[in-house]
């Protein structure tokens, strides 16, 4: 059974049950402590309608309480007075809840802002070097644990400080924010695209062998290719592609697709290099 029933059958055994002790013993409930703790425990619930259906259903119940109580008869101003405290009380509970419940939420979003400031590469807006730290350990993990395939690309512009020395860094950071956007597009979702360096990035395959690992490169590389990029024209990229084994850790495949993307460079660049453990 899921949470959010649970919490609706608890709330509304709860209410019912205050409600009988409403009608028996009318003075001492209607005080409002009662209706106040199911109120409160939606602290611990992450939404607001919670909040704002047990208390209207509180306030409703304290209102029909009056009505059905035969205490009404005997002591009339006593029991309104008791009805509006309890009213007033529900009411002041609930607000607190809400206004609690939304600092919550603002709390959180600006931590998952600050979260993806923190592994977001602000210029391109692919993640960065410490996001990529941090995944490539989980991913070789889970790798390992489940014995699937996880490939590693690593790229850079060929020839990119040519290309600030001659049309100025503001074109080189065009140049980089384009090639990102067209990368991304011959990606999966579970793929994760990481700038490492100046013009140097990574993507994580998971799920990827390296032969499929080195198609996913090769398109890359002709789509790059192919594109016109404003003032600069077309330019190229150098690839390396390894698949991570199971004696790999982080340094080792790292290392070994760095090397891939070296020699990818010294054997005329614009183009796939491929390297097995």
């Amino acid at each position: 059974m899921k949470r959010e029933t649970i919490l609706i059958i608890f709330y509304i055994l709860t209410l019912g049950a205050i409600f009988i002790i409403d009608l028996t013993v009318p003075l001492g409930v209607a005080a409002g402590v009662p209706y106040v703790v199911p109120v409160l425990i939606t602290i611990k619930t992450e939404r607001i309608i919670d909040t704002y259906l047990i208390g209207i259903a509180g306030i409703l119940l304290t209102i029909l309480g009056y009505f059905l109580s035969p205490v009404a008869n005997g002591v009339p101003w006593m029991v309104i007075f008791n009805r509006l405290l309890a009213i007033f009380v529900i009411s002041i509970t609930m607000f607190f809840v809400i206004d609690r419940k939304n600092s919550e939420i603002k709390i959180k979003k600006l931590n998952k802002e600050l979260q993806q400031m923190v592994h977001t590469d602000p210029l391109t807006g692919a993640k960065n070097r410490l996001a990529f730290i941090k995944r490539i350990t989980e991913e070789i993990e889970r790798a390992k644990r489940y014995e699937a395939p996880l490939s590693i690309i690593m790229f850079d512009i060929d020839h990119f400080k040519k290309i600030n020395d001659t049309y100025g860094h503001n074109v080189g950071d065009n140049v980089l924010k384009g090639m990102v956007k067209i990368v991304e597009e011959h990606l999966r979702k579970s793929d994760n695209l990481y700038r490492t360096g100046g013009e140097e990035f990574i993507v994580i395959l998971p799920n990827t062998d390296i032969e499929k690992a080195e198609i996913v490169a090769e398109k890359i590389r002709e789509a790059i290719c192919k594109t016109k990029f404003e003032k600069v024209g077309r330019v190229t990229i150098s690839i390396g592609v390894t698949q991570v084994t199971e004696d790999d850790d982080e340094d080792t495949v790292t290392s070994r697709v760095d090397e891939a993307l070296y020699r990818a460079k010294n054997t005329g660049r614009n183009r796939v290099v491929t390297i097995k453990a």
